[in-house]
């Protein structure tokens, strides 16, 4: 097997617990369930074969593919949230070495029950320290059950009675305020900010500087959310996850087995990832925003604006990012500097049992015929 380096066309995404990757005509996703087993789920990509001709035509294929992503990437989060949640008692012994102990000492709503040969002989406020000995001394039969406090009367009503119609509308009103919240931020504030700047100033701004600033003022608030994010416990592991979906293509594209130990040794960060690609479209939107002279009137009006546009603005990303992901000259390596550089943030280095799923979702992704997959 060559060491020659290709471009692999294979994208990934971090779950909750999980990996999800994206190949040419199947897509799987490998999530770490509450048991210490790994869950698999793969399913053909509809038109694998057959790409329709506008997921083809250049800035047009953009638009598509950014949504399909989107909107696949969200269902697979989804449903990563409900596989670490959801578990079935009677799938729970764990052995021992199974358990993620730090997470485990640190949810403050978990209990425990030690059992042995199938009764509760004890139970406890925190993870024992003295596991190891328990299992030394006993050999066999023992297992940790979590547990939690029985719901109230009213919950299991209501669980059982408005449960299947009720999470759909939280989920809905989850994610309306979710995209609410992201173009306030992310619209409406830098343009308040310039638009606030300019009455302080005892000089005019012209057009283009102000949309420097409002550019500037938009990379700010993403990379400080990324920071404030990544401090986050649970978001922290996440970026785990999204360390090992890069190396683990790192690896792959390096043509070596794509083992744990070779998957360690990669670099975790990649040209072809989403935080890159937001980078330029924040960074694209002030040259195509000068280029439209979007109004400056109010805050709200140009925010409406600027969704009217950013259809132009994702398709013109979508190429840059194509080109860092096939070539590797002076020119790609610009584009993909700050993105590479803002990695650091949501990529964190993975465990070895993360690594282990990136791989399992890689495997099944990755065609019979490996040279289709090169560009």
């Amino acid at each position: 097997m060559s060491n020659e380096k290709f471009k692999s066309k294979i994208g990934g995404q971090a779950l909750i617990e999980g990996v999800m990757m994206r190949g040419l005509y199947k897509t799987a996703m490998a999530c770490r369930l509450p048991n210490g087993k790994i869950d698999l789920e793969q399913w053909e990509i509809k038109n694998g074969s057959n790409t329709p001709w506008y997921r083809k035509v250049p800035f047009l294929r953009g638009i598509f593919n950014f949504v399909i992503t989107l909107v696949e990437g969200f269902k697979c989060m989804s449903k990563s949230a409900d596989k670490a949640m959801d578990f079935d008692e009677e799938d729970f012994p764990y052995g021992f070495a199974s358990y993620d102990q730090d997470k485990i000492e640190n949810d403050e709503q978990t209990n425990y029950k030690i059992k042995y040969s199938g009764e509760v002989w004890g139970e406890l406020e925190k993870f024992p320290e003295n596991t190891q000995d328990i299992l030394d001394d006993h050999q066999t039969n023992i297992y940790f059950e979590l547990w939690r406090e029985q719901p109230s009367k009213f919950d299991l009503w209501l669980e059982k009675h408005l449960s299947d119609k009720i999470l759909p509308i939280i989920m809905a009103f989850s994610s309306i305020f979710g995209i609410v919240v992201a173009l306030a931020m992310f619209m409406y504030l830098p343009a308040l900010c310039v638009k606030g700047l300019t009455h302080i100033l005892p000089f005019e701004l012209n057009m283009f500087v102000k949309n420097i600033i409002e550019g500037v003022v938009k990379i700010a608030i993403f990379v400080g959310y990324l920071y404030l994010t990544s401090l986050m416990k649970d978001m922290k592991r996440t970026y785990m996850y999204h360390g090992a979906e890069h190396k683990t293509i790192a690896c792959y594209e390096a043509e070596l087995p794509l083992t744990v130990e070779n998957v360690r040794k990669q670099v975790r960060f990649h040209p072809r990832c989403g935080t890159s690609f937001m980078f330029l479209v924040l960074f694209i939107s002030i040259f195509v925003n000068s280029l439209f002279q979007l109004p400056w009137d109010s805050a709200l009006q140009r925010m409406l604006c600027h969704l009217l546009v950013l259809p132009v603005v994702v398709g013109i990303s979508y190429e840059f990012i194509k080109l860092a992901g096939k070539y590797d000259n002076l020119f790609t390596k610009i584009i993909s500097a700050p993105g590479l550089w803002i990695q650091r943030i949501t990529t964190k280095e993975p465990k070895d049992d993360m690594i282990e799923c990136a791989i399992l979702a890689m495997k099944t992704v990755i065609p019979e015929n490996t040279e289709e997959d090169k560009w």
